[in-house]
């Protein structure tokens, strides 16, 4: 529908004023498109404009109040500049009244004061145009002499310029560039129209993808049976399911982003050239500076705005890009990595859209005359205010943020929050969801995160204690647990699940009631669990092999953590 409206809207300007000629550049237009009375009161000063086809060439001044004075001035200046850039019937073509090549303007002393005169080869009389005052030097800050010539270089090459674009070849000209301009646009609108047809389509089916592979992935919680292995199972199915999700959901958002500022892109195309082939005509370049400086300014405003922030965006997920290939040493932080992108992408692009608007605003606000002070001051005064009632909000995008940049735990990991204990199913900037073992989502706001313990953070150990009879041998026993641990890391069923088999392993303690040995075993992370069970039925194994009876119960060791 986008790309619809869009080439709708470039058909309804091309039918109006088609034109963007590319080896041009826009017209200069004025810094405003006053009447002729758009007075001003500076200090004593009354002041208003001399305009020509739109353009505030400078403006006029007396002192007090002298509206009505002032106002006959402005329509006479007005009025002999119209003059001079009429049209007159020349035999069988017409042409201005003026000739633009022999065009000039002269000053002259007048019985004291310095007037401004209009000369070309075809008056034989110099027509008056202005009068310069001493009010006038005085409003400016300078001397009549000095004024007197800077309105005479402006206002030779704006007139200069205004007779030559009223010439009829002139005409001619701009009317060619401006079909040649339209035609360009007419191509790449369909051009660009096109693209972004493909890439709305390329997107649609990598949401069709997307969605497919949600569906496939969704399975029951993990019950209480077993739950350590339902618990390694679905971090596992959790952890390869987002990592499916990454490149095509980045893909979706890249292609979708190149579309948008395509679209913008063409709106600001046609909205140049609206004004470019607007101002090519005499007739019309008040209304181009008009559209300029009106409702179309504000709209090109924010066309580049729009155009602006998917650019960004299509950085934003170009660097993310690179960001992801970088070299890591094991799967398991890559996966991390991966995992990470897309969240901190989102979080700059929110934080980037917000400056974009904020800019837009500002400068819309500006282009319809608000004070830009104003605006600031009261945006910093709402901003105070909506950061104080929104602390909690504003706690837990910060804390999120931190959690993802720190890389604290993602999507997949087992971790213990405030207590509550289960699979992150899924995080945001604002808040964190785990799947706890009964299969309840618990939802915890950054904000309120105390502690945090990730129990599969690269790597899990088994804290091994067993209690033998207080009168075996330290040697026997010790070497038997060792050899049980050594064999279980050899077994290929088991090869993957241990990282390092033995890490440190001694007698612990010693009394009349056990001989207590202690062993740690690195594993894979959520691992542990499982190893644990089947270190414990290999260890009585070797026990009995090697007739080592057991202990009494270990007072303040936990065997089934």
């Amino acid at each position: 529908m986008v790309v619809f409206r869009a080439l709708a809207l470039a058909v309804g300007l091309a039918c109006c004023a088609p034109g963007l000629a590319l080896a041009q550049t826009l017209p200069t237009l004025p810094t405003a498109a006053p009447g002729a009375f758009d007075m001003q009161q500076s200090g004593v000063y009354t002041t208003a404009p001399i305009v020509l086809d739109g353009a505030v060439l400078f403006r006029i001044a007396a002192t007090g109040s002298a509206t009505a004075s002032i106002a006959d001035r402005v329509t006479t200046v007005e009025g002999v500049l119209q003059e001079i850039v009429a049209d007159v019937q020349l035999g069988e073509t017409t042409e201005t009244a003026y000739d633009p090549s022999t065009f000039r303007v002269a000053i002259v002393d007048d019985h004291g004061q310095t007037v401004l005169q209009a000369i070309d080869g075809r008056h034989h009389q110099p027509v008056p145009v202005i009068t310069v005052t001493t009010t006038d030097a005085e409003y400016n800050l300078t001397t009549v002499a000095q004024l007197a010539q800077s309105w005479r270089a402006t206002l030779a090459q704006t007139l200069i310029a205004a007779l030559q674009q009223r010439q009829p070849a002139q005409l001619r000209r701009n009317i060619e560039r401006v079909l040649i301009a339209a035609g360009v646009l007419v191509v790449l609108t369909l051009a660009f129209g096109s693209i972004v047809v493909g890439l709305r389509r390329r997107a649609g089916a990598l949401q069709q993808v997307l969605e497919q592979r949600a569906a496939a992935s969704d399975a029951p919680a993990p019950s209480t049976d077993d739950t350590e292995e339902q618990v390694h199972r679905s971090r596992r199915r959790l952890l390869a399911s987002a990592l499916r999700q990454v490149a095509p959901e980045q893909r979706m958002r890249a292609f979708n982003a190149v579309a948008d500022a395509l679209v913008w892109l063409l709106l600001l195309l046609w909205f140049v050239g609206l004004t470019w082939g607007l101002g090519r005509f005499p007739q019309t370049t008040t209304t181009a500076n008009e559209l300029w400086h009106g409702a179309l300014g504000v709209a090109g405003i924010w066309i580049v705005a729009a155009l602006l922030n998917r650019l960004i965006d299509v950085v934003i997920h170009r660097a993310a890009a690179a960001w992801r290939v970088r070299y890591l040493a094991s799967s398991e932080e890559r996966a991390r990595h991966q995992l990470r992108i897309p969240t901190v992408a989102n979080a700059l692009g929110g934080f980037k859209t917000f400056l974009v608007v904020f800019v837009a605003l500002l400068a819309s606000l500006g282009q319809v005359g608000f004070p830009i002070g104003s605006v600031v001051t009261i945006g910093g005064i709402a901003a105070l205010g909506i950061s104080l009632a929104a602390q909690n909000l504003v706690r837990d995008f910060v804390n999120g943020f931190l959690v993802l940049f720190e890389d604290q735990y993602v999507v997949g990991d087992y971790v213990t929050i405030n207590g509550q204990s289960g699979l992150v199913e899924s995080l945001t900037l604002r808040i964190a969801q785990i799947r706890d073992a009964s299969g309840s989502l618990i939802t915890i706001p950054h904000s309120s995160v105390t502690s945090v313990a990730n129990h599969s953070r690269s790597w899990s150990r088994v804290d091994y204690v067993v209690s033998a009879a207080p009168d075996a041998d330290p040697e026997t026993t010790v070497a038997a647990v060792r050899a049980a641990i050594e064999a279980l890391a050899a077994d290929a069923d088991w090869r993957d699940a241990i990282v390092t088999p033995v890490e440190w392993i001694g007698v612990d303690s010693l009394t009349k009631d056990w001989l207590a040995i202690r062993a740690a075993v690195r594993t894979a992370p959520l691992r542990q669990f499982a190893v644990r069970r089947e270190l414990n039925a290999r260890v009585a194994a070797a026990f009995r092999e090697a007739k080592i009876g057991f202990g009494l119960a270990i007072a303040g060791e936990d065997y089934y953590h």
